[in-house]
């Protein structure tokens, strides 16, 4: 008799079995691609939803926030908007008053504004001779506010030292500069909208006092005026503000 043969069952699938390739690591270039574009996206939604640097254009909020400095918005508190939609986030928080509030300008929303919440809807402004009251009683000036021109406007010429009293509506805030007599705010345009507001101001990451207007025009001149410039920076750096918080 012959030897008993061990037969083998055919392997699933039919055929022999390939040799699994190892995954090809991705190349340095692709890893930095996607850790950059990862990147640009986190700040675009920290931009877009959570913080926000301001520069403050003007004196009007002197001495609390003084021209050229760099202010830190949050933006979560009031239910910032969502990119290409008219929708909103749940706000968090209201605008009370004594807040530093950026906003949309109502006359025109491409310009950013930052000026002091003085009042809420309901309540009752009224201005006597610069002395600004709310509902009646007298508003406690912030720490840094200051009224720099000595004259006082009768209502009937100027609403900037003596206003009637005005009630602010529903969904409006009432707003002005800590710069009392050089601040373009609700005493001139009006209530603000609150769907308008942007955000808080929470306190300042730099700040550096204007280097003087650079003449681009004249090219010849431009390298010593851009070398002047910098020279000058760490003069003109107010050291002592960088980090600050506003109030």
């Amino acid at each position: 008799m012959g030897k008993a043969v061990a037969l083998k069952a055919p392997r699933r699938g039919g055929g022999t079995r390939k040799a699994r390739k190892a995954p090809k690591a991705p190349s340095p270039e692709r890893k930095y691609f996607w850790y950059l574009g990862g990147m640009v996206l986190l700040a675009l939604l920290v931009r877009t939803f959570l913080l926000q640097g301001f520069r403050m254009p003007s004196h009007s909020m002197e001495d609390s926030l003084l021209l050229g400095e760099w202010v830190l918005v949050e933006k979560i508190s009031f239910g910032p908007a969502v990119p290409f939609t008219a929708m909103r986030l749940p706000a968090l928080d209201q605008p009370a008053p004594g807040d530093l509030l950026v906003f949309e300008y109502p006359a025109d929303p491409r310009r950013i504004y930052l000026k002091r919440c003085i009042a809420l809807a309901g309540q009752q402004v009224e201005i006597r001779d610069k002395v600004v009251l709310v509902d009646g009683v007298r508003l406690p000036e912030a720490a840094l506010a200051k009224h720099a021109d000595p004259r006082v406007f009768p209502a009937s010429k100027l609403p900037r030292d003596n206003m009637a009293p005005r009630r602010v509506p529903a969904g409006q805030l009432f707003v002005m500069g800590d710069n009392r007599d050089y601040s373009r705010d609700s005493r001139s345009w009006g209530f603000l909208p609150q769907e308008l507001v942007l955000g808080r101001a929470l306190c300042v990451y730099w700040s550096c006092a204007p280097g003087g207007q650079v003449d681009f025009s004249a090219l010849g001149a431009l390298p010593a005026a851009l070398f002047t410039q910098v020279r000058s920076l760490p003069d003109r750096i107010r050291w002592g503000r960088l980090g600050t918080f506003v109030r």
